[in-house]
C-alpha cells in the first residue's frame, strides 16, 4: 500500500522524479486513517484509538481505550476503562471499575466497585458493595450490606442486614433483623415475624 498516488491521464506512466521517495503506510498510519471521528471528537492523540466519540467527547489519551464516549465524557484518563459513560459521568480514576454510570454518577474511586449507580448515587466507599443504590442513597459503611436501598433509605449500618428498605425507612439497628419494611415500620424484635407492618 503506498502513501501516495499520483493522479494522471489514463494509458500514462507517471514522470521519474528524484525528489519523489515512495514508502509503504506503517500500521500507525493505517490506524490513524481508519480512526473515526464525529461532530468535533478529539480522540486523545492516540493511534490505537478505534472507538467513535460524540459532541465533542474526549478519550482521555489513552491508546487501549476501546469504549465509546458520548455527551462530553471524559474517562479519567487510565488504558483500560472499557466501560461507556453518559452524561459526564467520571470513571473515579481506577483502571479496574468496570461498572457504567448514568446522569453524573461517580464510582468510589474502589477497584473492586461493579454495579451501577443511578441518579448521583455514591457506592460508600466499600469494596464489597455489590448491589445497585437509586436516588442519592447511601450504603451505610458496612461490607456485609447487599441489599438495595430506594428514595434516600440508610441501611444503618449493621453488617448482618439483608434485606432492602423503601420510602426512608430505618432497620432499628437489630442485627437479626430479617424483614422488609414499609411505610415507617421499626421492625420486629429478634424473636418475632420478618415481613411486620405498622408495628407498635
Amino acid at each position: 500500500m503506498l502513501a501516495k498516488e499520483i493522479e494522471r491521464p489514463l494509458g500514462l506512466a507517471p514522470a521519474p522524479s528524484a525528489a519523489l521517495t515512495w514508502r509503504p503506510l506503517t500500521q500507525r498510519h493505517i490506524d490513524w486513517i481508519i480512526q473515526v471521528e464525529l461532530e468535533g471528537t478529539h480522540a486523545g492523540g492516540s493511534p490505537c484509538w478505534r472507538g467513535p466519540t460524540l459532541e465533542g467527547a474526549h478519550t482521555g489519551g489513552s491508546p487501549r481505550w476501546g469504549g465509546p464516549t458520548l455527551e462530553g465524557t471524559h474517562t479519567g484518563g487510565d488504558p483500560r476503562w472499557r466501560e461507556p459513560t453518559l452524561e459526564e459521568a467520571h470513571a473515579g480514576g481506577d483502571p479496574r471499575w468496570t461498572g457504567p454510570t448514568l446522569e453524573g454518577t461517580h464510582a468510589g474511586g474502589n477497584p473492586r466497585w461493579r454495579e451501577p449507580t443511578l441518579e448521583g448515587t455514591h457506592a460508600g466507599g466499600n469494596p464489597r458493595w455489590r448491589e445497585p443504590t437509586l436516588e442519592g442513597t447511601h450504603a451505610g459503611g458496612s461490607p456485609r450490606w447487599t441489599g438495595p436501598t430506594l428514595d434516600g433509605t440508610h441501611a444503618g449500618g449493621d453488617p448482618r442486614w439483608r434485606e432492602p428498605t423503601l420510602e426512608g425507612i430505618h432497620a432499628g439497628g437489630d442485627p437479626r433483623w430479617r424483614g422488609s419494611t414499609l411505610e415507617g415500620t421499626t421492625g420486629t424484635r429478634p424473636g418475632e415475624c420478618g415481613n411486620c407492618l405498622l408495628l407498635s
